[in-house]
Formats: C-alpha cells, structure tokens, sequence
C-alpha cells in the first residue's frame, strides 16, 4: 500500500472495513496474496509502510505493558515437553508448559506430560479450555505472580 492510501485510512478508520473487504475480494488462494493482505493489516495498525517497524511496535506494546492477552507467552521446540489435560482442553491440540499446569487445579484430571513438536502454551486463552477449570486467563494477580515464580524456577 501507498502511504497516500494508509494516510487516508488512518484518517478515516471507518474506512478501513470496506478497505479490507475489496482488498479480500481479490482473493486468489496464492500465498502471496496472503502475505501481501497480512503486510497491509501490519502497516495499518503501526501506522507505516515501513514494514521493519513492526517489531519494534509490538516490542514496545509489551515493554509498556500494553500489549497482555491474558495468556502464557512461553513457546517450545521440537522435543520440549508441556501437559495436556484431557479434562479441561477443548481441543486435542491444546498444551500448558509446566508451571501452568502446576499453577492449575487439576486433580483428579485425565492428564499427560508429552513431548512436542513445538507450539506454544495455551494457558489463559478462553477458546483453547473449559472455562470452569482454573485457568491463567481466569486467575487472580496473585496466581499469576506464582506462575511466573514457578516459571523462573523452571
């Protein structure tokens, strides 16, 4: 995009859902259309078409403490190890590092300590468990601090 386009949007945010339905229109199934149309959403919300700012943007989002989803941000490797609760996921693929799943309350649980081939913890995200099981997304300050005692301590 042109920064003259992005300009525009910017000024005009109620613009950008039309913007991005016609730039969708053009769909055409190649992965470069879909990088192209991710490369768009980017510079829309850094507000540059300098694609290098994007990781400086999210970086400082996080640094101010801005940027909390409510979920871990622990990720793995091949062969790392991560629970999964067959009691609280929603979904096979749904994992918690370590000290997630010993900040939770699982006992009693059908669970397992399995390797993995990568990913990410899912711990807080509402879509990945059963919302009556405790949760990082559904604990208090003060679970959270634990969690990230233990995940230190890990």
């Amino acid at each position: 995009m042109d920064s003259r386009v992005l300009k525009d949007l910017l000024n005009n945010p109620n613009s950008i859902p039309t913007y991005l339905k016609q730039l969708w229109s053009k769909e055409n199934g190649t992965p470069q259309f879909y990088i192209n149309v991710l490369e768009q959403c980017y510079q829309i919300i850094i507000g540059s078409t300098d694609l290098t700012n994007v990781e400086p943007f999210f970086k400082n989002l996080k640094d101010q403490g801005l940027l909390q989803f409510g979920t871990c941000d622990v990720t793995w490797n091949f062969g790392d190890t991560a629970y999964k609760c067959k009691t609280c996921q929603l979904d096979p693929t749904t994992a918690m590092c370590i000290a997630c799943f010993n900040a939770g309350d699982h006992k009693g649980h059908d669970y397992a300590l399995q390797s993995v081939a990568g990913g990410f913890c899912d711990c807080g995200d509402p879509s990945s468990f059963n919302i009556n099981g405790k949760h990082r997304g559904w604990l208090t300050d003060s679970d959270v601090a634990t969690i990230a005692i233990l995940a230190v301590a890990s």
